[in-house]
């Protein structure tokens, strides 16, 4: 199934890779892969056309989000709609809020020791500054999906300065790409909007997010230099053909109108042979038909927990 979401994202058939899971960086990616794919009509070179093609993933309650990129490390992280059983910042951080605004100071991370607070003395200051519970609400939302997107794309798991990392609360300027939406795009009100990034006060120029709203979700997706990927074991940078791309080169490919999630049934994922499998697995099809599976050869079908 995720090779065919890469296969539907990138619109060319890989058939020769795996995808691996790496525990110590959270990332998913495709290794082994051929030097080319198959367009529908040619053949052609995939380090040209996908030189450093990775991928994110994301599982709620409902979905499946999944991001991509063909230079750039990518990374998402989504939290599900705002409800009144969420604490009001103003009360959840009203200790840290008595102490008065204190100067954000950046502090040498140390290997493997976690910030031991999320929200940077500014950052809350910010956050708090809001009229209504609900605003309030909406931009811790926005603060907290923002750092946990931005680890998944670094690919840290451990060590994570969270109080270093602000994802701006509004868009970006109408000077920087993604900061202003086209006529036909503005018609939308869920379209994706890009926001600044920055790192121990120091914006991130070589880095781009952009906030969705997808059914009441809100999803950050981050991207960023390749270079920067933390990779412990080196698997992952060997499925890179251009670890360090020319200046120019990579924002151009930064430079582009953010699409909008699609969305995509998982059983348009599956092979044919195995859709009535999956219906039965969810529980339809005829009564007593459930236990039933159809012969799959030497391959078993992932059966989704119910």
């Amino acid at each position: 199934a995720v090779r065919r979401m890469a296969e539907i994202l990138t619109q060319a058939m890989w058939t020769k890779v795996s995808w691996k899971h790496e525990d110590n960086s959270d990332r998913d990616f495709l290794r082994n892969r051929e030097e080319y794919v198959w367009t529908g009509q040619k053949y052609q070179n995939s380090n040209r056309r996908f030189p450093n093609f990775n991928f994110s993933m994301f599982d709620t309650d409902d979905c499946l989000f999944l991001v991509t990129h063909p230079l750039a490390i990518t990374g998402v992280y989504a939290s599900g709609p705002l409800t009144d059983a969420m604490p009001d910042p103003r009360e959840a951080f009203a200790e840290d809020l008595t102490d008065g605004p204190q100067p954000d100071v950046p502090r040498a991370s140390e290997e493997d020791v976690e910030d031991s607070k999320m929200l940077g003395a500014t950052e809350l200051q910010d956050i708090c500054e809001a009229d209504s519970c609900r605003e309030r609400r909406a931009r811790l939302q926005h603060a907290l999906v923002g750092k946990f997107a931005y680890f998944r794309t670094l690919g840290r798991t451990t060590g994570r300065q969270w109080s270093q990392v602000v994802l701006g609360q509004h868009p970006v300027a109408e000077s920087v790409p993604g900061g202003t939406l086209d006529p036909d795009e503005a018609d939308g009100p869920g379209r994706p909007r890009r926001h600044p990034l920055f790192v121990a006060g120091r914006q991130q120029s070589r880095w781009r997010c952009d906030v969705h709203r997808w059914r009441g979700n809100h999803i950050v997706v981050c991207r960023g230099p390749p270079d920067e990927a933390l990779d412990p074991k080196g698997d992952f940078q060997q499925t890179q053909a251009k670890r360090f791309p020319e200046i120019d080169t990579f924002d151009r490919a930064l430079d582009h109108p953010e699409p909008e999630f699609i969305e995509v049934p998982i059983q348009q994922l599956l092979p044919e042979k195995w859709h009535s499998d999956y219906v039965r697995a969810c529980g339809g099809g005829e009564r007593g038909e459930q236990t039933r599976m159809n012969f799959s050869g030497y391959y078993q079908p992932d059966i989704p927990k119910i």
